[in-house]
């Protein structure tokens, strides 16, 4: 009885730590494969973004300059004090049309970036911002920047980038300030002087932005941390480690 009873017991015990190393390596491939449809889906999302740049800026933005240069062809031919008004009032809104496709084909896909790096991408972002005349927007880089593999440097970029749309949207803020600090691990700094969070209000968590800025940050193995200043403002502090 003595020996059965301890062959059941080691025989339950066998078949325990068996179950748990098949559920173990259930939940590795389970990790794995929602890493790799992570992946796939960003991967997809950045074609579609650099495909839809190229179109902007290929068909569209090439279409509405030669509708600008037939309106100034027409309009040479013509002494029409009213038709040339009207010529002057199509051309500025064709200006303008022109414009905001060139603004969305850089937002899409960012050719700094793949040229230059990040830091100089965050630079370009801000100088664009605070020249649209849209807020007074700075950045700080502390420590030497060494470039990092595309991959990484667009998915920081993209994160930044959806912070700062956010905070153009809904923060009512005059000034963003962006300090990005270089050392063993990026550190990213946006901090703002608008409206910030109610105390005890939780960070909101739902909408297709957010939930890029989080399957990004996991791409990186990265942190966020929201820092809401009570007095005014918000600042949030994005921590990536670095590939050696």
């Amino acid at each position: 009885m003595l020996l059965l009873v301890s062959f059941i017991i080691l025989f339950l015990f066998l078949y325990q730590k068996k179950r748990l190393s098949q559920e173990l390596k259930m939940q590795k491939v389970e990790a794995e494969y929602k890493d790799e449809l992570i992946v796939a889906t960003v991967d997809i999302q950045e074609s579609e973004r650099k495909r839809i740049a190229l179109d902007l800026h290929d068909n569209i933005g090439s279409l509405l300059s030669v509708i600008r240069l037939k309106m100034y062809q027409l309009n040479k031919n013509t002494s029409n004090p009213a038709l040339q008004e009207s010529y002057r009032e199509t051309t500025d809104m064709l200006d303008d049309m022109l414009e905001t496709t060139r603004t969305f084909s850089r937002e899409l896909m960012s050719p700094t970036l793949e040229d230059f790096g990040l830091a100089h991408a965050l630079e370009n972002l801000c100088t664009r911002i605070h020249a649209d005349g849209i807020m007074h927007t700075s950045i700080q880089i502390v420590g030497t920047y060494r470039r990092q593999p595309l991959k990484t440097e667009l998915n920081i970029f993209r994160i930044a980038q959806e912070l700062l749309n956010n905070i153009l949207k809904h923060a009512n803020a005059t000034e963003i300030k962006l300090l990005l600090v270089c050392s063993d691990r990026l550190e990213l700094q946006i901090e703002d002087n608008g409206k910030g969070f109610i105390k005890n209000e939780k960070t909101p968590t739902s909408g297709l932005g957010l939930k890029s800025i989080e399957t990004r940050l996991h791409l990186l193995k990265a942190s966020l941390e929201y820092i809401p200043n009570l007095k005014k403002g918000t600042k949030v502090v994005i921590r990536v480690p670095l590939q050696e």
